[in-house]
């Protein structure tokens, strides 16, 4: 799920959707991933569909990604992209 072929690249070279990134990003913070440069990133994404959003985060097994998500709301709290995680994320518990 929130995997699709690389866009004019080869069609077995499967790549994350926009959705499965920011949530990959988000799981990367504090390992590999500063979470200032996530911010950033995330609030540049552009047209995340919160279905897929609530399908993805439905089967994370760690809580880190949606806390991470949520606690950005409070810091963004204008930023749609960020509002809608946040959403998603409030629904998960």
């Amino acid at each position: 799920m929130g995997l699709a072929p690389l866009p004019g690249g080869r069609p077995d070279l499967l790549v994350s959707a926009p959705e499965r990134a920011v949530l990959e990003l988000l799981s990367d913070v504090g390992q590999s991933q500063g979470l200032e440069e996530a911010r950033y990133l995330v609030e540049g994404a552009r047209s995340l569909c919160m279905d897929v959003l609530d399908i993805l985060l439905a089967h994370l097994k760690r809580i880190k990604v949606p806390r991470l998500a949520h606690s950005e709301c409070a810091v963004n709290p204008n930023d749609p992209n960020v509002q809608m995680l946040d959403i998603v994320a409030g629904a998960l518990g």
